[in-house]
């Protein structure tokens, strides 16, 4: 496949990744530390088990915003916050 080729697949994707629009790093240890503390009541599980879960459950979760993630995982193992 040509540089062109993979452009003109690309030129058709929405997200931040490729309109320009950064998603803010400062969501990622708030993100990691909702997983950890999901993946801690369950860790027999490894972390491909515990997002493959889901995955089986609600199928492609490519498009998935972090937060959307961590509160499906939550639903998937009846972890809601109170």
């Amino acid at each position: 496949m040509k540089i062109k080729d993979i452009r003109k697949l690309l030129e058709g994707l929405d997200g931040p990744l490729f309109n320009g629009t950064p998603r803010d790093p400062k969501r990622i240890p708030d993100i990691l530390r909702q997983l950890k503390e999901i993946w801690e009541k369950y860790p027999d599980l490894r972390l491909s088990q515990l997002i493959g879960n889901l995955q089986t459950r609600d199928g492609d979760l490519y498009n998935v915003e972090d937060q959307q993630l961590i509160d499906r995982l939550r639903d998937l193992y009846n972890d809601r916050k109170a």
